[in-house]
């Protein structure tokens, strides 16, 4: 490559994260302006076509420099195994001194981006799949475009919100797309909080619902629970390294003191937790349904939840063993959990949402054993048959007029063929059928399950036992999800006979995404994960990432991998057996379990009622009383009850001192002569006692 060029397919990937900030800019200008000149104006579609144009040409930018990423590989010859950054440029931010022993010494947080083999796809994929999400948002929100809208579900106009819609999304792109591009945990951070920031407005974007702010607060809170563990990897960083530029982290992790490093592991682990729904700061996500179903697309498929797993890829030379042991088991736990809940749930978009917990599980579990390709591998495979999942339920509840009830559906393949079969793609892919993307990666992560058990005997039996079990569970209930929709007759008749296919520009992404859903994990055979473009590239990397131990687990997981096929493909059939049984008799939407069963899951294991009860409630409680403690209505001067009562004691009193001393302050001089003559008279008695 000449040497001009040598640095321009890194600065594609820049333009791309950049993009999406400056759309995001105009439109908040375009906003003021309209509301200050032309507050009575309709609202146009206008902000949505530039944000999808806009995110369409970062596509196109990530998209080439991916190209240019896989064609030029003599660039790195000397270092074809490591995770060094084939482009990047860093600049000083902000210097802070100091003095040490008598010498001046100055620490820099920098801002700077770093590609290689992981952020190469990663910003490729969410610029792919946002520009999709984007595009079927211009149908699902077409009412928003109306300048006064009567919401169904209570009595307000909501003014002109399309454009709006689009600023938030905007943000929310180049948020994540900074957090995948960012060369250290500071730039990375500030991405991570806008992302926070980003994903409150859409969740909440339905102000009108209580439910829709609720879930908003909930995610954010919950996130700064996570977010506080990262925090403190953060301050460990910058005290012992004086760093926080992920290569100097690297190559100073193995002089850190265990304990150090430990804390460090499980800080940044805190905080892919949060950002990743991950057992127990997962409650979250799936209340995160009430955004419009375009936002639960993005935030479950392409950026927020990818996040933290993508932030466990990127660190995970900073993960000790002992980490790492944690990390599977928080992983394996969130997983099973997550599949038994959406076993029960009868609501369309949280069968989804519950999905997506297991399926982050998943990749967390591999990510704790050391398959650090099998875990990046399925967070960009689930990336496009996730979004193509909850489009497809956007597509269905549009189609019926905002109904997401499962129980009232039914037989909609019949009005809306091109979402069921396209969904159908999805539940392939997900379920892990062969030759569809969910296969190789789900595939790879049993394989890797296996060889750890065969590498250090089964002395975890649950690491062994949860994921087959948790393969099957999914292969069940996402059938029951598309048998219950699209198949039978309907339950509904009134909800069929109104129900009607998306238009093409909803329905036109759902097909890109169904391709992509089959064969974007496709090597040569076919079969062949790692010929193909993502399993080669991230594999490439994995040798100096994860050490020896891994390896051989690694080369134990490819000699185990036939056997572990039909094991994986077994679970899959026994799923899909299960669901087509129950549905021909009819018992789909009953649990089917014993009855302490059915409600343990429907509560969802009682998380959010143990949460109310241990935290929420009692912190009410204890500002509720600090509220009466300090605010109580006292109407008459000195009343010390409260806290308010108290200071505005002190104040009385200090009024009435200030009266008494005005009230002496009469302006007549001979007052004055005499006040001054007692006083000496004073002071001289005084004198006299103290001398005699």
């Amino acid at each position: 490559m000449p040497e001009f060029l040598r640095d321009v397919p890194g600065r594609l990937f820049l333009a791309a994260t950049l993009l999406p900030l400056a759309a995001f800019f105009v439109l908040l200008l375009a906003g003021t302006v309209r509301r200050r000149f032309a507050p009575n104006a309709k609202p146009s579609a206008l902000p949505g076509y530039l944000a999808c144009a806009v995110l369409a040409l970062a596509a196109g930018c990530s998209i080439v420099g991916l190209s240019w990423f896989l064609q030029d590989t003599a660039a790195f010859h000397d270092q074809p195994k490591t995770m060094a950054a084939r482009w990047g440029e860093r600049v000083e931010w902000l210097s802070i001194g100091g003095w040490k022993a008598d010498t001046r010494t100055a620490r820099s947080i920098d801002l700077g981006y770093r590609i290689d083999h992981l952020s190469a796809l990663m910003v490729t994929m969410v610029t792919v799949v946002g520009t999709l999400i984007f595009t079927f948002a211009l149908g699902y929100m077409k009412d928003e475009r109306n300048a006064k809208v009567e919401d169904h579900h209570a009595h307000v106009h909501r003014h002109g919100r399309f454009g709006r819609f689009y600023l938030y999304l905007s943000l929310f792109a180049f948020a994540m797309l900074n957090i995948l591009i960012a060369d250290n945990l500071f730039q990375i951070f500030v991405g991570w909080e806008l992302v926070g920031v980003a994903s409150f407005f859409l969740i909440g974007f339905y102000t009108e619902r209580k439910s829709a702010s609720t879930a908003a607060n909930k995610a954010f809170i919950v996130n700064r629970v996570g977010d506080a563990g990262f925090l403190i990897a953060l301050a460990l960083a910058w005290t012992h390294v004086g760093s926080f530029n992920l290569d100097v982290l690297f190559a100073k992790a193995p002089t850190l003191p265990s304990e150090v490093l430990w804390l460090l592991g499980l800080g940044i682990l805190c905080g892919c937790a949060g950002k990743s729904a991950q057992v127990p700061l997962h409650t979250w996500l799936p209340d995160a349904m009430e955004g419009p179903t375009p936002v639960s697309a993005l935030i479950h498929a392409a950026t927020m939840v990818a996040a933290g797993v993508y932030l466990a890829g990127r660190c995970f030379p900073l993960f000790t063993p002992d980490v790492l042991l944690v990390v599977a088991y928080v992983g394996a736990i969130t997983m099973i959990l997550s599949a038994l809940v959406a076993v029960v749930q009868t609501d369309i978009k949280r069968v989804l949402a519950y999905s997506t917990c297991s399926q982050l599980g998943f990749m967390m579990l591999a990510l704790g054993l050391g398959a650090w390709t099998a875990g990046l591998l399925h967070l960009l495979t689930h990336a496009f048959f996730k979004a193509l999942l909850f489009l497809a339920a956007g597509s269905v509840i549009h189609g019926l007029h905002h109904e997401q009830d499962l129980a009232k559906m039914g037989g909609l393949r019949k009005k809306m063929p091109v979402t069921a079969y396209t969904m159908l793609v999805g539940v392939l892919a997900i379920a892990g059928m062969p030759l569809f993307s969910g296969w190789y990666s789900k595939e790879m992560i049993l394989s890797h399950v296996v060889g750890n058990a065969a590498h250090d005997g089964v002395a975890r039996p649950l690491l062994l036992a949860l994921p087959f079990l948790t393969a099957g569970l999914t292969s069940y209930y996402m059938f029951r999800l598309w048998f219950l929709a699209f198949a039978g007759e309907p339950r509904d008749r009134h909800a069929f006979d109104h129900a009607h296919e998306s238009p093409a520009v909803m329905t036109l992404p759902l097909l890109v995404l169904a391709v992509f859903s089959v064969g974007v994990a496709w090597g040569w055979p076919v079969w062949n994960v790692e010929a193909s473009i993502l399993g080669h590239q991230l594999h490439e990397a994995q040798p100096a990432i994860v050490g020896t131990r891994y390896e051989a687990i690694h080369h134990k997981a490819h000699e185990l991998h036939l056997m572990t096929t039909w094991f994986a493909l077994g679970a899959a059939a026994l799923g899909f057996g299960l669901a087509l049984s129950r549905h021909r008799a009819g018992t789909l939407l009953t649990p089917g379990l014993p009855v302490y069963f059915a409600r343990l899951f429907e509560k969802k294991f009682y998380f959010d009622e143990l949460y109310d009860r241990v935290l929420a409630n009692p912190t009410v409680r204890l500002a509720r009383v600090s509220a009466l403690a300090d605010k109580r209505n006292e109407p008459e001067a000195f009343q010390i009850r409260s806290l308010d009562g108290a200071l505005n004691s002190i104040a009385d009193a200090t009024v009435a001192a200030g009266g008494l001393v005005r009230r002496l302050q009469t302006g007549r001089l001979r007052e004055y002569v005499l006040a001054l003559g007692l006083t000496l008279a004073v002071g001289l008695g005084i004198l006299f006692r103290f001398t005699r």
